[in-house]
């Protein structure tokens, strides 16, 4: 017979083991403009997010990274942006309190245009690695979506 026990050792598995497997999913959220190539990059699901590192790359040759600039919310974040080097931007965000939702806006890139935009289809700036971490500083598993 079945003790007690394992019956609830069953059930807080089938319980827990689901937010477990949980990752977090990056993207770039392309806005329109004509005369600018602007991304917001989001994040689709997340509890308490404090901090973060992304990297991003773009094509040089069709864009300059012009700004960078927080969204509503992610305003009481301390944040660095490091574009110094040509075709890489890294983003590193920091606060206190964490965020969460769904489909949260974590900060707004505008890129300038080296030419015209003749293939709007064309994927020029791109997610190359992410970094999340929770309010407890423990990391929360992250991927990164490609179109």
């Amino acid at each position: 017979m079945y003790s007690l026990r394992f019956f609830f050792t069953i059930f807080l598995l089938v319980l827990f083991l689901p937010l477990s497997c949980y990752s977090a999913n990056i993207y770039l959220d392309p806005v329109a403009s004509k005369a600018h190539d602007q991304y917001l990059l989001k994040v689709d699901r997340i509890d308490k997010l404090a901090g973060l590192k992304v990297t991003i790359k773009y094509d040089s040759k069709k864009n300059t990274f012009e700004s960078a600039g927080k969204t509503s919310a992610t305003s009481s974040f301390l944040h660095v942006i490091n574009g110094k080097t040509e075709g890489k931007i890294i983003v590193v965000m920091a606060s206190a309190r964490g965020v969460s939702g769904d489909e949260i806006g974590l900060i707004s890139l505008t890129f300038s245009l080296a030419g015209s935009k003749s293939n709007t289809n064309e994927k020029t700036v791109s997610v190359l690695n992410c970094q999340l971490m929770d309010e407890e500083l423990k990391e929360i598993p992250c991927s990164f979506v490609a179109d």
